[in-house]
């Protein structure tokens, strides 16, 4: 559980550093003051108690020390989401003053507040589908595992007459259990961290275990996609998160044709 509430904080860090990206280069957008609103709920103090109860951590300074990993989680989030969405449009050279954000996905309720700013989904999902004007959605459908709905970050951007869909699927991997959540401050337990997050990184400069097992995941692919991984055997959740994103973007732009938003001949990038 507590693994799962330290990525929720990830990734709401990890959309509010774009956001304040947007806000800072003055990027025209159609959410207006939506997500504002929506992080004006939002209580620190609320979401530590919820995450140290749901935990069932009774010991103070131990969720103290979970209190200082959540802020870490949501400041690094913050710091992850800021820069990619920098480096992203910096490597695309383009100029943000020309670039028009048609539809921007994130979530900060429910879940994802850890429960402190409840929701109904389909109310939310109703608020983010308006950035598009008034179309019909079948949000039964779209809400589904591998559907577009499911995106923890979801964009559709215009750069004068190009279209291009930026789909981002997050995960936390340092934390599994309240058991790896030790003192933030003991330098020793700092380095054995660092040590051990450029081990994994260097683990992942090799291909061997690039490939998917798609009948042991904890999610589905969109069905049409399914049939392109079934030849992948090995675990490896990174490229499974990669993949994921993909059938999200896949199914938002299948979205965006049979609403006529885009149509087929338009240009892409």
């Amino acid at each position: 559980m507590i693994a799962e509430d330290l990525g929720r904080l990830f990734e709401v860090g990890f959309n509010i550093g774009i956001l304040a990206y947007i806000r800072e280069k003055n990027i025209k957008h159609k959410f207006g003051t939506f997500f504002e609103r929506d992080l004006q709920e939002l209580r620190f103090p609320q979401i530590h108690r919820r995450i140290v109860d749901r935990a069932g951590v009774v010991d103070a300074s131990h969720r103290q020390t979970i209190g200082k990993w959540s802020l870490f989680f949501l400041q690094k989030g913050f710091l992850c989401g800021l820069n990619f969405f920098r480096e992203y449009l910096e490597a695309a050279k383009w100029d943000s003053n020309k670039l028009e954000i048609i539809y921007f996905q994130c979530n900060f309720r429910g879940e994802n507040s850890v429960g402190t700013h409840p929701q109904s989904e389909e109310e939310g999902f109703h608020s983010l589908l308006s950035q598009l004007g008034n179309v019909k959605v079948d949000i039964g459908r779209y809400q589904q595992k591998g559907e577009f709905l499911k995106a923890d970050t979801l964009m559709l951007l215009r750069y004068r007459k190009k279209f291009r869909i930026l789909s981002v699927d997050l995960s936390v991997f340092s934390v599994k259990s309240a058991e790896d959540i030790q003192d933030l401050d003991n330098v020793e337990i700092l380095r054995r961290y660092l040590l051990r997050e450029i081990k994994y990184l260097r683990s992942k400069s090799v291909f061997s275990q690039l490939s998917i097992d798609t009948g042991n995941l904890d999610f589905k692919f969109s069905p049409d996609l399914v049939r392109y991984f079934t030849a992948f055997k090995t675990k490896d959740k990174e490229s499974a998160k990669l993949i994921q994103a993909g059938s999200y973007a896949y199914s938002f732009y299948q979205f965006l044709l049979s609403a006529k938003i885009l149509q087929p001949t338009d240009p892409s990038l």
